[in-house]
């Protein structure tokens, strides 16, 4: 298990491997799936029993969480079998810049 709520990465790994992938919905199985690129790419995952983490649960309804985990779910199983891309930090900048381009107005 893998969460990004309780976890330290060096910056240009993450970013090597491309970040999180964008084609998931809301945040179910991203985390888990950033941690398959990292691992493949050479990473150790060591995990430190000790940690704590807390969370503040989600007041969504349990069919709709189960639903998107199934879809996302899915989406994992396919990802596992797409070639692993290395991105330098300006084709990934460029990406990101590329991705948030209409998800935000700018107010000014």
């Amino acid at each position: 298990m893998f969460l990004t709520c309780n976890a330290s990465v060096p910056r240009k790994k993450i970013i090597k491997v491309g970040g999180f992938d964008t084609r998931f919905e809301k945040n179910i199985l991203e985390d888990t799936h950033l941690a398959a690129k990292l691992i493949a790419s050479g990473m150790y995952v060591v995990p430190i029993l000790e940690a704590a983490a807390y969370h503040i649960a989600h007041k969504a309804p349990k069919k709709q969480h189960h639903e998107k985990f199934k879809r996302n779910f899915q989406l994992y199983v396919k990802f596992k079998k797409e070639n692993l891309i290395y991105y330098t930090e300006n084709e990934w900048k460029g990406k990101m810049k590329n991705y948030f381009k209409d998800k935000f107005e700018i107010i000014n």
